[in-house]
């Protein structure tokens, strides 16, 4: 079980908001938000799911690489290849947002999610980073879409870009036919990485042992335009756990909360990768 010290972390980041003498107290209440809505999820949190992780360098095509995380053993492999502990990882993002360097573009509500936005620049050794963080948090399972790129003139020309789901697994399949609504959160996957957000409904089916995820009011963040609807029909589900692959498109997916109050997962598309919560209506 991972834990975060809310109270020490909620501290070190008010004072270092009083310090700066730059940031409202409405800024300073919506950091706090935040981070007590992300660290209270990461503490009962035993599951962490990552997407593919999209990156190019340069003009090259995407390469995909599909990540999976062992709650027993507490490590994300790669091939079997060590890749990071997930304590790190949910830890990271509370420290992501109490840094009070990072840009908080907005904080808000969305049926009942809280969804906030970071975005954060720093330059090292000549290279510019740029990272946007785009997060959602329920009250036992969070999500989140990362977007990062760095770049140096005629060297370095390197985008990459994943999502994370985790929380409180349930274990179990729901004993009955249940619907979630929820969030989308994700990325194009081709050509200028930009964010995507949308709703997300999941229907589950008791006699069929399915779950259908579906994905409407896509909007991109960056142009405002319209994006196309995405889903999963008839993903099969079995122990709290929904998975689902095809040679274009990949799908995982767990039960959150006690009594299957949550659904979350992470998803890959011919046009985009995300995540994706939501709470029994």
């Amino acid at each position: 079980m991972w834990r975060v010290t809310v109270g020490i972390v909620l501290l070190v980041l008010l004072t270092a908001c009083s310090e700066s003498g730059k940031k409202t107290a409405l800024e300073i209440l919506g950091h706090t938000e935040v981070v007590g809505g992300v660290a209270k999820v990461i503490a009962g949190s035993d599951t962490l799911m990552v997407s593919d992780v999209l990156s190019i360098q340069g003009q090259e095509e995407p390469s995909l690489t599909e990540y999976q995380c062992i709650t027993a053993t507490n490590t994300c492999t790669r091939t079997g290849v060590p890749l990071f502990e997930p304590e790190g990882a949910l830890s990271d993002l509370v420290r992501v947002t109490a840094n009070p360097d990072i840009e908080r573009s907005d904080v808000r509500r969305y049926k009942g999610i809280g969804l906030a936005e970071y975005n954060a620049t720093a330059t090292r050794q000549g290279v510019e980073w740029t990272t946007s963080h785009y997060g959602a948090w329920l009250d036992y399972s969070a999500l989140e879409t990362s977007i990062a790129s760095a770049e140096k003139p005629g060297e370095v020309n390197l985008t990459t870009a994943y999502n994370l789901s985790f929380g409180k697994r349930t274990g179990t399949a729901p004993s009955g036919n249940a619907t979630w609504e929820g969030v989308m959160l994700g990325h194009t996957r081709h050509g200028a990485v930009q964010p995507l957000q949308g709703d997300a409904i999941m229907n589950f089916k008791l006699d069929a042992m399915t779950i259908d995820v579906y994905f409407s009011k896509i909007k991109n963040l960056t142009t405002r335009d319209d994006y196309p609807d995405l889903r999963f029909d008839e993903v099969p589900v079995s122990k709290g756990a929904f998975t689902s692959r095809t040679d274009t498109a990949h799908i995982a997916g767990r039960f959150y909360g006690p009594a299957h109050e949550e659904v979350g997962g992470v998803f890959t598309y011919p046009t985009a990768l995300g995540a994706f919560g939501g709470r029994t209506k």
